[in-house]
């Protein structure tokens, strides 16, 4: 009777993925612009009062703190960049819900 104790984890896998269309023949470019397979891990904990109206909750991202790339861009010759944008960091983080008109 006092509140109701919830308790998740999610686990994504996305295996080795090309982020940016590549026909030439430079393997470093393919494999720079190429992200390696990845598992994400997620855990959230929260407890629930007064009929569900009021919610703390406690969670984390990406708890292996894995920072591979998720996004590539390519400029060919005469420029030739590759640019790479990295997963967020590990994140932890605190929450509060109050649902009005329960």
């Amino acid at each position: 009777d006092f509140g109701e104790f919830l308790l998740r984890g999610d686990f994504a896998y996305q295996g080795r993925t090309p982020l940016q269309a590549y026909g030439g023949t430079n393997e470093a470019i393919r494999d720079i612009t190429t992200m390696d397979p990845v598992g994400l891990l997620g855990a959230r904990a929260s407890i629930s009062f007064m009929d569900d109206t009021f919610e703390l909750a406690a969670f984390g991202r990406n708890l292996t703190d894995n920072r591979s790339a998720n996004v590539a861009i390519f400029l060919p010759p005469p420029i030739e960049l590759v640019a790479l944008q990295r997963r967020e960091p590990r994140t932890f983080g605190v929450s509060a819900t109050y649902r009005f008109g329960n």
